[in-house]
């Protein structure tokens, strides 16, 4: 969460509900803007979401007005990090539909 919140300037940095199939690992605003924060980290290589959590990332970003998404990248042999925000997630969201109102019902409650 260091990355999120010096690096990156984000407050109010939280981690995300422990529901099942939680498309999002924190939850924080950065500019007063909130935004679910997707992160993966690997030794050596930067990873992505697999398809059914960008699929519901993008669910609820239809869902909830004004809600923002980031992927945070790390590699952690290295240190080195990247991040990706909205528009540059577009061309990764796709996979299966699940029910996510249990997970919008807890983001609208700390808006």
């Amino acid at each position: 969460m260091e990355i999120l919140s010096k690096q990156e300037e984000f407050e109010k940095l939280e981690k995300g509900p422990l529901y099942n199939g939680t498309p999002f690992d924190f939850f924080g605003f950065k500019k007063g803007n909130p935004y679910i924060i997707e992160f993966k980290g690997s030794l050596k290589s930067f990873n992505y979401p697999d398809e059914t959590e960008k699929r519901r990332m993008q669910e609820l970003l239809k869902s909830i007005d004004g809600l923002n998404v980031a992927l945070l990248q790390v590699k952690l042999q290295t240190s080195e990090y990247r991040i990706y925000y909205n528009e540059d997630m577009k061309p990764l969201f796709e996979g299966k539909e699940r029910p996510l109102d249990k997970i919008e019902r807890w983001i609208k409650s700390r808006l």
